[in-house]
């Protein structure tokens, strides 16, 4: 596939900056909350590749509910719907999550959307990120910097979007 636009989704700021560290070379764009994200995917703008988080915080978006009366940090499968509003206007999505599939009902569910066939061709894609996380870098000072001890940091694991888009094969 040849890809020359694509849009991250990830509100998590190790995963911005390791967008902008794995996709060199690559025409992207990179949104780090749900009132962005779905501000460009309403505009029909295409992309060739939609990378998104599935959880993500809700901030002060409400869409057309009008009031919300849960917190604005609790965490909705945003990307869940992003995927699906790329894939109806024929962009191919990689939903990449944090979540264990042995902890998440829901990412346990949706292993069902791979079932081992990384190769096939899909619309929408699913990737955990612990098999996706970028090695010998460390998330330091609002970037991404290599690091003999990264595996004994604390702290985030950063996506390695590339790897990611490796992963089900739309790279080589």
């Amino acid at each position: 596939m040849d890809i020359k636009r694509i849009l991250v989704i990830d509100d998590q700021p190790c995963n911005v900056a390791s967008a902008h560290h794995t996709l060199k070379g690559f025409s992207y764009r990179v949104v780090d909350n749900i009132i962005e994200a779905y501000k460009i995917l309403k505009t029909g703008e295409k992309f060739d590749v939609v990378l998104t988080d599935l959880w993500l915080p809700r901030g002060n978006f409400t869409g057309a509910m009008g009031e919300w009366h849960d917190s604005e940090t609790d965490p909705v499968a945003a990307g869940l719907v992003f995927a699906i509003r790329a894939a109806n206007d024929g962009m191919k999505v990689i939903i990449c999550t944090d979540s264990d599939h042995h902890q998440d009902r829901l990412c346990s569910v949706m292993d069902l959307i791979n079932d081992e066939t990384y190769g096939k061709e899909k619309a929408i894609y699913f990737v955990e990120a612990r098999s996706c996380s970028i090695i010998g870098y460390a998330y330091e000072n609002g970037k991404i910097t290599p690091s003999e001890d990264w595996l004994e940091k604390p702290g985030p694991r950063p996506k390695n979007w590339l790897q990611v888009m490796k992963k089900v094969h739309l790279v080589s």
